[in-house]
């Protein structure tokens, strides 16, 4: 059946539009707006693999809650028309919208009640991490890479369908792959206090899904479809690399991507040769770009094309960044951001980010070379041995950057968010602080900028997003909740009776079991266990280097 999609004629360029015939349908859907999907290069990816099989077509739905009945943009049709339902998810939020896309599809929102209709599988990094909010709502799940494994599980599918297999034999399938994970052939259980007390699968006692690793980052991972409504208009966005080597205990791009791969540098000049006419401007993405080993031939590439460049990150302690010149990136590029994340060098060791106040300036400098003449700064509060002193530090180092920046004459915004300890990082153990601790942090540093013309943001809803990132299948009532209701989310959370304390601010042990242990990423809780122990003791330990360490054991798995 088609229906009038709710983005009105998308001026597009590089959209695939295919007969269905004898086809396998798949509804591509990205749980928010437009311009939200259209500028996350998982989409293009995913657009790209699927519409790259022959006996597939790929169309593509973005759904955030309250918009009209959700429909197709290339075909118009319904969710129901399709064969399979494949959700990429970036941000643990937008759970909430996966689970009001079921519902306003009208496919039912709970996986159990959906014995025919299309297959439903969730994949994207928020699901990679811990995809059990959604376990109760969705078939499968893509644990890790799509590169690889998105065709396998659709080669699966559609063989299951042309066989006439029930869903249950076809998820039967694709529990056998390396990657997937079928949430209903899983029990978990809770002891008396609540704790996760196991989790086991119903076939295969003892079976943990492991993480998918693509075999080959040579896959073209860059813009398919050009269109003026996203964030990177005009621009061909370009995946470099992918994972940090630098691992700093916070954050996912360190572990959830280990070990860090680059492209290969011939291979990259070849994709940018054929890129498609008109396109002048080239964002070069990675966790990490000032560490790509051929960065600058990379950049002398681009210019010597007539092309500009954008980066997509920048570390200030990098000796890369010390070597780009004015002439190698764009010249529209006048804003740029800095990820200090503590105001001390003390804290930053915590966080195992071994950059001095010293590194900053310079970064600074060199941005002022190239004219950048506003910067937003990323601060952290609530990281571990934290104190008042270390917070008015995150003060004092901004209003030093605002006068360093052009002389003065820079625009500086600092942005400061709530450590939310996420899933398979050394402060996975850890819980979130609490609002009053926020408000007291939050207080020191606009009192100490009052004045000074610097802005602060932070991220008001850090609590639902805590427990989201966190949370276990219990949570599946919440979701349908935050799905139904309008009202505001601090209103919203309290309302809903979830456990804020279990989710968000809970401290685990050494020894308890968390959410996710089902699933292995190829290096065990000991060595997160040892890094979350060294970074309270402000010890670093050195970037991951493939060729020549063995700490986390992931290179020989």
């Amino acid at each position: 059946m088609h229906f009038k999609s709710s983005i009105t004629s998308p001026q597009e360029t590089g959209a695939v539009r295919k007969e269905w015939g004898g086809r396998l349908p798949v509804l591509l859907v990205y749980p928010d707006t437009y311009r939200a999907g259209m500028s996350n290069l998982a989409v293009h990816v995913l657009y790209g693999i699927l519409n790259g099989i022959g006996d597939v077509v790929c169309e593509r739905c973005f759904w955030r809650k309250g918009q009209e009945a959700p429909v197709s943009i290339e075909g118009g049709r319904g969710a129901g028309d399709f064969s399979v339902i494949a959700f990429s998810v970036s941000f643990e939020t937008d759970y909430i919208n996966v689970v009001d896309f079921l519902r306003a599809a009208g496919l039912g929102i709970f996986a159990a009640g959906r014995t025919h209709g299309p297959v439903v599988i969730a994949g994207g990094i928020a699901v990679t991490l811990d995809p059990e909010p959604i376990a109760d709502f969705v078939d499968a799940c893509i644990i890790g890479e799509a590169e690889g494994l998105v065709d396998r599980v659709i080669d699966v599918v559609h063989g299951g369908i042309r066989k006439g297999l029930a869903k249950e034999e076809v998820l039967q399938m694709l529990d056998d792959i390396r990657g997937v994970y079928v949430p209903s052939f899983y029990r978990v259980e809770y002891d008396a206090g609540d704790a996760i007390a196991g989790i086991h699968h119903r076939y295969k006692d003892g079976k943990k899904v492991r993480r998918h690793l693509a075999d080959s980052l040579e896959r073209v991972s860059s813009t398919v479809i050009y269109t003026a409504d996203t964030t990177f208009s005009g621009m061909h966005l370009q995946e470099i690399s992918r994972g940090c080597a630098y691992r700093c205990r916070f954050c996912i791009a360190g572990y959830a991507y280990l070990p860090p791969r680059s492209r290969d540098i011939r291979s990259l000049q070849e994709d940018l040769a054929a890129l498609p006419l008109g396109v002048r401007r080239v964002g070069i993405v990675s966790p990490m770009v000032t560490d790509y080993p051929h960065l600058t031939e990379l950049l002398d590439h681009v210019h010597a094309r007539g092309l500009t460049a954008s980066l997509s990150s920048l570390r200030a302690d990098s000796a890369e960044l010390l070597g780009i010149s004015s002439a190698d990136v764009s010249t529209d590029q006048f804003s740029a951001a800095l990820a200090p994340e503590t105001g001390t060098y003390r804290l930053r060791k915590v966080l195992n980010k071994q950059m001095s106040d010293d590194h900053i300036m310079r970064a600074v400098d060199v941005l002022s070379g190239l004219r950048v003449n506003t910067l937003k700064l990323y601060f952290l509060i609530g990281v571990p041995t934290e104190t008042d002193e270390d917070v008015a530090a995150i003060a004092a180092l901004a209003l030093r950057v605002k006068k360093r920046l052009r002389t003065g004459k820079g625009r500086v915004s600092v942005s400061i968010n709530p450590l939310i300890p996420k899933p398979f990082t050394p402060f996975q153990w850890l819980g979130v602080i609490g609002p009053d601790h926020v408000r007291h942090r939050l207080g020191i540093v606009r009192g100490l900028l009052k004045g000074s013309g610097i802005r602060v943001e932070w991220e008001k809803h850090y609590l639902l997003q805590a427990v989201l990132s966190r949370g276990d299948r219990r949570l599946a009532d919440f979701l349908v909740y935050m799905a139904g209701t309008d009202r505001p989310v601090s209103t919203a959370l309290k309302e809903s009776g979830v456990d804020i304390g279990r989710y968000a601010f809970k401290r685990y042990g050494q020894d308890e079991a968390l959410p996710w242990d089902f699933m292995d990423y190829g290096f065990d809780k000991a060595f997160l266990w040892k890094e979350y122990s060294l970074g309270l003791k402000g010890v670093v330990t050195p970037p991951c280097r493939p060729e020549a360490c063995t700490l986390c054991g992931v290179c020989a798995v």
